[in-house]
């Protein structure tokens, strides 16, 4: 089993244990997740990989129309996916940037489509600064507490090749 698969279930446990610790805390728990996968897969497999996730958020929640959030997961990445040029991957930080970008345009297209789709929603100052600022900030602080820390003490995998040597010059 790949490293992403088992990032993937260590972020669906994450996702099915952490509401129930802090359920006034509402994380996009699949966003670091997706960001990683946006290093390490392409785009392609990264937006079927949105859609999964989305799916299994619309699974859990009750309030929305199955296929809302999958939607909006996918959306996220097709946007999220051309910021990864602009940041190293093996930086400590750049999951947790990439995790507050991702959640800023979660909400930005979460209340578009509610607008597209005719549910009312009444934008207030509070709102903005809830959504659109503090919530952001948890999700890249919930990013770097639970994956990029943990990753520095997990061992560094290694490629083996062969040394082959195609022509070698001789000094005489």
């Amino acid at each position: 089993m790949g490293r992403l698969s088992l990032l993937f279930f260590y972020t669906l446990g994450l996702t099915l244990i952490l509401p129930i610790l802090l359920p006034h805390l509402p994380l996009l728990y699949f966003a670091p997740f997706l960001v990683i996968a946006i290093y390490k897969r392409e785009k392609t497999d990264c937006l079927w990989l949105a859609f999964l996730c989305g799916l299994f958020v619309d699974l859990l929640s009750f309030q929305m129309r199955l296929g809302f959030y999958a939607l909006n997961y996918v959306l996220t990445i097709e946007l999220l996916y051309y910021f990864k040029r602009h940041f190293f991957e093996d930086g400590l930080y750049t999951v947790s940037i990439l995790t507050s970008l991702f959640s800023i345009l979660f909400v930005v297209i979460h209340v578009s489509l509610f607008f597209m789709f005719g549910h009312g929603l009444k934008l207030t100052g509070a709102w903005v600064k809830n959504d659109l600022i503090w919530m952001p900030i948890c999700d890249g602080i919930y990013a770097l507490l639970v994956f990029s820390l943990p990753s520095l003490f997990l061992p560094k995998r290694q490629v083996f090749r062969r040394n082959k040597v195609i022509l070698q010059r001789e000094n005489k």
